[in-house]
C-alpha cells in the first residue's frame, strides 16, 4: 500500500509540473446561459484540445446538436460546426450511415474558469451566448489527502530568493465549518503549515473563491482560490494564488494535487 501512495504522488507530481508549463486550464464541463435554459454546452477537453456538443432546437422546435472542434491558445478556440446524420440508436445501427457536413464556424472565449462567450455563425444564423459552468449537483468538499505541491513566487522580499519556485509534499485536510470551508495544508519538506479559510461557490465541477491564511511561520495573507476540486475518485486538485499582508506586490501561486487518505 505504501509503495502503491508513493507512486500516485510521484505520478501527481509529475502531473504538477506539466500543469505549470501549459497555459491552459481544464474547461471540461457542462456550460450554459441561464437566459436560455433547455440549450446547452457538453465541453469536452484532452490537453489544449476541446470538442464540444452543442445542444439545441431547430426552427421547428426539434431538438438537434452541432459538434465543434478547436485547440485553445490564450483561452481561446476556432473551428467548424458540423451536423451529422445517422441511424437510430438500436440493432441496426451502422457507423458507416453517419454523414456529417459543415454548418458554419464559431469561436469559444473564455475569460475566466467560469465565464466564456460562443460566438455562432451558421445556416443563416448568428450571435454570441454567454457561458458559465452549469451546477446540477451540489458537491461536498472534505477529507484528508496526501499532497505534492508546485510553488512559484514573484517579488517577494522575504523568500531566498525574490522570484522563484520550488516544489513540495506533505497532508492537506479539508472540511466544511459553519460558513467557510477550512483547508490545512502542512508540508513536509519546508516543515510549512497554513490554515486556510475559505469563502467558495461551486460552478460546474469546480469552487472558486476567496478567503484568508495564516501560517505557523507568523505569514498571513489573502487566499485566491481560481479552481478547486475534488474527483469521484478521491483525487483532489487546487489552484490558488497567496498574497502575503504587508509583502507589497508579492504573489504566491500554488498548484496543489493529491489523492484522499484512507
Amino acid at each position: 500500500m505504501k509503495q502503491k501512495l508513493i507512486g500516485a504522488l510521484c505520478a501527481l507530481s509529475i502531473s504538477l509540473c506539466g500543469m505549470s508549463a501549459q497555459a491552459e486550464q481544464n474547461y471540461q464541463d457542462i456550460w450554459w446561459d441561464p437566459d436560455q435554459s433547455g440549450m446547452g454546452f457538453n465541453i469536452g477537453q484532452q490537453d489544449n484540445r476541446i470538442v464540444i456538443a452543442w445542444y439545441h432546437y431547430d426552427a421547428n422546435s426539434r431538438p438537434t446538436f452541432l459538434s465543434f472542434a478547436g485547440t485553445l491558445s490564450g483561452g481561446v478556440a476556432t473551428g467548424s460546426l458540423s451536423r451529422s446524420n445517422g441511424d437510430a440508436p438500436g440493432d441496426n445501427y451502422d457507423p458507416a450511415h453517419v454523414q456529417p457536413s459543415v454548418a458554419g464556424t464559431a469561436t469559444i472565449t473564455f475569460s475566466s474558469d467560469t465565464s466564456a462567450t460562443f460566438e455562432y455563425d451558421f445556416e443563416g444564423k448568428n450571435g454570441t451566448i454567454p457561458l458559465q459552468r452549469f451546477t446540477h449537483t451540489p458537491l461536498g468538499l472534505s477529507g484528508d489527502f496526501h499532497v505534492s505541491t508546485v510553488s512559484s513566487w514573484t517579488d517577494c522580499s522575504t523568500a531566498p530568493v525574490p522570484n522563484g519556485s520550488d516544489d513540495d509534499h506533505g497532508l492537506a485536510s479539508l472540511s466544511k465549518q459553519n460558513n467557510y470551508y477550512a483547508l490545512t495544508v502542512n508540508l513536509s519538506g519546508s516543515g510549512a503549515k497554513c490554515e486556510h479559510s475559505l469563502d467558495l461557490e461551486q460552478a460546474g465541477a469546480i469552487f472558486s473563491g476567496n478567503g484568508t491564511y495564516s501560517c505557523e511561520s507568523g505569514e498571513s495573507g489573502q487566499t485566491i482560490v481560481k479552481n478547486l476540486q475534488i474527483t469521484g475518485a478521491g483525487v483532489l486538485s487546487a489552484d490558488y494564488v497567496l498574497k502575503p499582508y504587508g509583502g507589497g506586490s508579492c504573489t504566491i501561486n500554488e498548484q496543489l494535487a493529491g489523492v484522499r487518505h484512507k
